[in-house]
């Protein structure tokens, strides 16, 4: 769970800021609210599966996919990747902003 007035307050910080939220968790948000939207493209859940398949045969970055939603979540799971491979013990926020990123769709509350 996300707490809403503590993440609208850092992402008011320079993105250079020590609290400016990990970028896997800005896209882990994207991500879900993609789903919420008829403002960007998505490929109908059907579809996912293949269409991920293709971009992987034909050796597409998978965070150019057709689909914002997807290209989002594979950018998250690059960015957790990321995270993990440079600093397996980061500091406690980084990894606090790790799991919340990672664990179920972000959920903002009040």
């Amino acid at each position: 769970m996300i707490h809403r007035g503590n993440l609208l307050y850092r992402v008011r910080l320079p993105p250079t800021h020590k609290d400016f939220p990990h970028p896997s968790l800005l896209h882990s948000i994207c991500a879900i609210a993609a789903t919420h939207t008829a403002w960007v493209n998505s490929i109908p859940p059907e579809k996912v599966e293949e269409t991920t398949k293709r971009a992987i045969s034909c050796g597409q970055n998978l965070e150019e996919i057709e689909d914002f939603g997807l290209a989002q979540a594979f950018a998250a799971r690059r960015a957790m990747d990321q995270s993990a491979t440079c600093c397996a013990m980061g500091s406690g926020q980084t990894m606090f902003g790790l799991v919340q990123a990672a664990v179920r769709p972000p959920i903002l509350s009040e």
